[in-house]
C-alpha cells in the first residue's frame, strides 16, 4: 500500500502544479502544459521532435500537436535539418526568449513554495530518489517507444 501512495503523490502535486502553472500561462496563450515544451526549446535550441519526445517522457502525437500550437502562435519557428532532410529541428522566436525570464521566474515561485520546508540537503536526497525512479520507468517507456 505504501508504494501505491507513492504514485498517487507524485500524480497528485504533478496535476496540482500543471493546474497552477496552466492559469498562470495563459496570458501568453499556452495551455495544458505546453510552457514546459517551450522552455525545452529555448534551452535547446535546434532540438528535434524526436529528442524533445524522449527529453519530455510523452508520445509522439502530443510534441507534434503541441509545436503546431508553438509555431501558430509565433513562439517557435522549424528549420529541415542539415543532416536529415527529414528531420525538423525546433528554435524559439524572439518572443519566446523574451518570456523566458518570467518563465523561470514562476517556475521558482513554485519550486520556492514547495520546498520552503526543507533545507538543501533534504532538496538534494529527494532529487536523487527521483532520479532513481525516472531512470527505473524510463526504461520501460523508452521499450514501449
Amino acid at each position: 500500500m505504501l508504494k501505491n501512495t507513492l504514485l498517487r503523490e507524485i500524480g497528485s502535486i504533478t496535476r496540482c502544479i500543471q493546474y497552477l502553472s496552466d492559469i498562470e500561462y495563459r496570458k501568453f496563450n499556452l495551455q495544458k502544459g505546453q510552457f514546459m515544451y517551450l522552455v525545452r526549446i529555448i534551452e535547446n535550441p535546434g532540438i528535434n521532435q524526436r529528442d524533445l519526445t524522449n527529453m519530455m517522457n510523452v508520445d509522439k502525437t502530443s510534441v507534434a500537436k503541441v509545436v503546431v500550437k508553438l509555431e501558430n502562435e509565433g513562439y517557435i519557428h522549424r528549420e529541415k535539418s542539415e543532416i536529415d532532410k527529414r528531420m525538423m529541428m525546433l528554435y524559439p522566436k524572439d518572443k519566446a526568449k523574451d518570456l523566458y525570464d518570467e518563465f523561470i521566474r514562476m517556475e521558482n515561485e513554485n519550486l520556492d513554495l514547495i520546498l520552503e520546508d526543507f533545507d538543501d540537503e533534504s532538496v538534494g536526497k529527494i532529487i536523487e530518489d527521483l532520479r532513481l525512479i525516472k531512470e527505473k520507468i524510463n526504461v520501460k517507456w523508452l521499450e514501449k517507444q
